[in-house]
């Protein structure tokens, strides 16, 4: 365990110098929780993700409004499930899982802090489960809940862990307490008026049919990520003419996989089930703003990395498996010094936004952060027309608006 946490703090250890992006300003700098922790009890009743808020609050109280303390705590709280992968599943799996570079999204970018949080909080609840300890899963659970809502199905990816990686009967009865505690956490975020708004927004926008179809045209780009990850952008392109019949495929891929080949091949079923487990309450019948992101791999990627773990640590002839871990090694490194250029690109807000307007040409959002990313610098004909670009693809955006008039105005004689 420990040897698994040092590697991947060695590899991730600069990503705590990076700073705030995007949703960063909206969901940390300008939220009042953020300052005001006592307004946290409001935000229990209209509001959700109360414990991503209050780790928010702490990370402000310790150094103020700088982007170090709240990227200390996310490469934290990676350390950590990194900690707890390996005593699922031992050093192979933990290093897979700590050195996959679409995790960036999480441990780079403060925003990605909800999803670190929950992941921390469900593999420790994994940790107590195969431990025996029922009362602790049950609370690791409900504050996964509380970091993001996505962790109320935590019961189904225990029942997983039961059915394929445990040698002993599945615990039918902590299942079925958790699966109790799910039903109460889902009221009580039912409960919360922010949570109902958004529910409406969403089904008001496209129906759960559309929605599926729309996310079934994500999916496959999604999961590119894993293999690619040059595709790994702050935003990213979504087609949404493209077909839905590949993200369909893949869809029913990993739920035979899951269900035909549990008895021949448990840890490639496991890790099927596992991934279309997770991804399920991204990609399903709920509208996403935002459907092509890199957050929800990161639990994901529990499932392949236990997966390959298992056959590097398996009883099979000892040449086969020791050029699998050759590989597995030079993926690793090849890995590592990835993971190193794209801490390097989110640590550099101009260097980050280009490549967005790369991967996402016909993004307004792209270009409209790459135009404010130029301002103060010497390349004011450049802002102008990343401002411009934006404006031609969002002519209904005031802020981009805003933007290029300041843009013009600060580049009067080229004083820039």
């Amino acid at each position: 365990m420990l040897f698994a946490t040092g590697l991947v703090f060695v590899v991730w250890r600069s990503a705590i110098d990076g700073s705030f992006h995007y949703d960063d300003f909206a969901n940390v700098v300008r939220d009042p929780v953020t300052l005001h922790p006592e307004r946290i009890v409001h935000r229990l009743l209209h509001g959700i993700r109360p414990l991503t808020r209050l780790s928010y609050a702490w990370d402000y109280a310790r150094g103020g409004m700088e982007a170090r303390p709240f990227l200390v705590t996310n490469l934290l709280l990676h350390l950590a499930t990194v900690a707890g992968v390996a005593l699922l599943a031992g050093f192979w799996a933990a290093a897979l899982f700590g050195l996959q570079p679409a995790a960036i999204e999480v441990v780079a970018y403060v925003s990605g802090r909800s999803t670190g949080l929950m992941a921390a909080l469900t593999v420790w609840g994994l940790v107590a489960h195969t431990r025996s300890r029922t009362a602790l899963s049950f609370a690791l659970f409900a504050a996964a809940c509380a970091a993001k809502e996505v962790a109320l199905v935590f019961p189904l990816w225990l029942l997983l862990w039961d059915r394929y990686r445990n040698e002993e009967r599945p615990m039918v009865a902590p299942v079925l307490g958790l699966g109790l505690w799910a039903a109460i956490c889902t009221t009580a975020l039912f409960a919360s008026t922010h949570l109902r708004d958004l529910l409406t927004y969403s089904f008001g926008q496209r129906s759960a049919i559309q929605a599926l179809v729309d996310n079934a045209r994500a999916l496959p780009q999604v999961l590119a990520a894993w293999g690619n990850p040059e595709r790994l952008s702050i935003v990213q392109p979504f087609d949404a003419s493209s077909s839905p019949l590949p993200g369909l495929f893949l869809w029913l891929s990993l739920l035979s996989c899951a269900v035909l080949t549990h008895r021949r091949f448990p840890s490639a079923a496991f890790a099927a089930g596992w991934v279309a487990a997770v991804l399920l309450p991204y990609y399903s019948i709920v509208v996403r703003n935002e459907p092509v992101t890199a957050k929800p791999l990161y639990l994901a990627w529990l499932g392949p990395a236990t997966w390959i773990g298992t056959a590097l640590t398996g009883n099979g002839a000892r040449f086969r498996t020791a050029m699998l871990r050759a590989c597995v090694t030079a993926i690793l490194v090849f890995w590592g010094f990835e993971i190193r250029r794209q801490v390097h690109r989110w640590s550099d807000e101009l260097t980050l936004w280009e490549h967005a307007t790369q991967r996402a040409p016909e993004s307004f959002v792209a270009w409209n952060n790459y135009g404010r990313a130029l301002l103060g610098t010497s390349r004011g004909t450049e802002a102008r027309g990343a401002f411009t670009r934006a404006l031609s693809l969002e002519p209904e955006s005031f802020s981009v608006r805003q933007n290029l008039e300041m843009a013009q105005l600060l580049s009067k004689g080229e004083t820039w």
